[in-house]
């Protein structure tokens, strides 16, 4: 998935990328930070964890933020 993404948008420019990553990333941090203690204290059965029931701040924390920083690190190290 992340290569044909790459494909697709092999022609924006670097402005446009910064761009975008800044917006969007302002977006998920106003998000993240708008769910209530209850809220994040939901949990549910997740199936890309054999069905354990993760809280919705342990799936936010685990996936959408450190996932973020995996990415991150790839992309450090390909512009070095």
């Amino acid at each position: 998935m992340n290569a044909q993404h790459a494909e697709k948008f092999a022609h924006v420019s670097k402005q446009e990328t910064l761009s975008l990553l800044r917006r969007n990333s302002k977006e998920a941090a106003d998000s993240v930070r708008s769910f209530t203690d209850a809220e994040l204290d939901q949990s549910g059965k997740v199936s890309l964890n054999a069905n354990a029931p993760l809280t919705a701040q342990f799936f936010i924390e685990d996936h959408a933020l450190r996932h973020s920083y995996h990415h991150f690190e790839k992309i450090r190290q390909t512009i070095k």
